[in-house]
């Protein structure tokens, strides 16, 4: 949802200042899900409905509508849905701390704005639950035989019997989200596989038609007293000439690729020496 920092002149940049995806979280969210504190405090059973408003931002919001050098968005005011309709608009709320990035929509990181659940208004509440339901996260102290009957079984006891969703660990969770972009990459690796495949074959074809077309000129030098060896050295430096113009073109190539493959890989450099070195030495 867009929002607006109250303290800049509104008049210059329109209604809004931004957007952010922002979501309702209870406290001991950050710790469940071992997301780190960077600056401030993170929320406690004392920010209620009777409280002041408080948020939270992530790192990814401070770099896009922080970017002042050593710039503390903490103790600003913030207030989300302005002027968007009764029961929507949110109050104004004190950022209260800034949490590392954490990758819950997808690979992306992008800017994130988290209130505690006991803040939303009724209306933002309604719209909320009529798009995603409410999610309980449980981080275990050990292992379980059956982590998802012991979860649901705490949870209906706790809730009256309420109806529970799917359970599904977090690996499940993370796996179902990366699964399209695993897919995207395992279709790339077997294309890349396939060009290596018939690039191999067509450099051993254009090497074969070459020296047959050379027969000839072989016989004649063998004739004149060149050795076996002296006509295989030959054909073998000629074939890593084009061996390393085929380096000296592809090499910078895939640099420039590999810059266009940081948005597809999470974790990892795009750019490895060692990746390079082997494929050109291969």
């Amino acid at each position: 949802m867009p929002f607006t920092a109250m303290e800049r002149d509104q008049r210059l940049v329109g209604r809004y200042h931004g957007a952010a995806a922002w979501r309702s979280v209870s406290p001991g969210y950050f710790e469940a899900f071992g997301i780190r504190l960077l600056r401030g405090r993170t929320f406690t059973e004392a920010d209620d409905g009777r409280s002041t408003g408080v948020a939270l931002i992530n790192r990814a919001m401070v770099r896009k509508y922080w970017p002042e050098v050593d710039a503390d968005p903490i103790g600003q005011w913030v207030q989300i849905g302005q002027r968007m309709g009764p029961g929507i608009e949110d109050r104004p709320r004190l950022i209260v701390g800034v949490v590392a990035d954490l990758r819950e929509a997808g690979l992306n990181l992008e800017p994130m704005l988290y209130v505690p659940a006991m803040q939303v208004p009724d209306g933002l509440n309604a719209r909320n639950n009529s798009l995603l339901p409410l999610t309980w996260v449980v981080r275990s102290a050990g292992t379980m035989a059956l982590p998802g009957v012991a979860v649901q079984d705490a949870l209906r006891a706790a809730s009256g019997g309420l109806p529970l969703g799917r359970i599904r660990t977090m690996h499940q969770v993370v796996a179902a989200s990366s699964a399209r972009t695993a897919f995207y990459t395992l279709l790339l690796g077997v294309f890349a596989g396939m060009a290596l495949v018939l690039a191999a074959l067509g450099l051993y074809g254009l090497m074969a038609y070459s020296v047959e077309q050379r027969a000839m000129e072989i016989g004649i030098r063998m004739a004149l007293g060149a050795r076996p060896q002296d006509v295989q050295s030959m054909v073998m430096v000629q074939g890593a000439r084009l061996g390393v113009l085929g380096i000296a073109l592809g090499v910078p190539a895939a640099v420039m690729i590999a810059r266009v493959m940081n948005s597809l890989i999470v974790g990892m450099r795009s750019w490895d020496p060692a990746v390079f070195g082997g494929v050109a030495g291969g």
